[in-house]
């Protein structure tokens, strides 16, 4: 495994706050997307909440769904996540970031 240079590093930076996504920046950088990911989280330590505003936006609609009566199986259904227990540690992360 090689390591980004830092000049690597600033673009990773610099392309996120244009927008980019990962698998954008990956391709342009050329890196691995879970490096991109990585070093951000670093860097960024809050853009984990809102670097995807899909995945919060999941979080919600699993948290709506909870609300409603129902089950984990079936958020993870509705919702696209994988199993029963990645839905409840989503309504429960949504509601420790302060959602009702």
């Amino acid at each position: 495994m090689v390591a980004l240079c830092e000049r690597d590093r600033a673009r990773i930076l610099e392309l996120r706050l244009r927008g980019l996504n990962n698998r954008q920046i990956a391709q342009q950088i050329p890196c691995d997307i879970t490096t991109v990911r990585r070093w951000i989280l670093r860097v960024l330590p809050d853009a984990a909440s809102h670097a995807h505003g899909r995945s919060n936006q999941r979080m919600r609609a699993a948290h709506r769904l909870r609300k409603a009566g129902a089950t984990f199986e079936q958020i993870a259904d509705r919702c696209g996540y994988s199993c029963a227990g990645a839905a409840r540690r989503a309504v429960r992360e949504y509601r420790a970031r302060g959602g009702v």
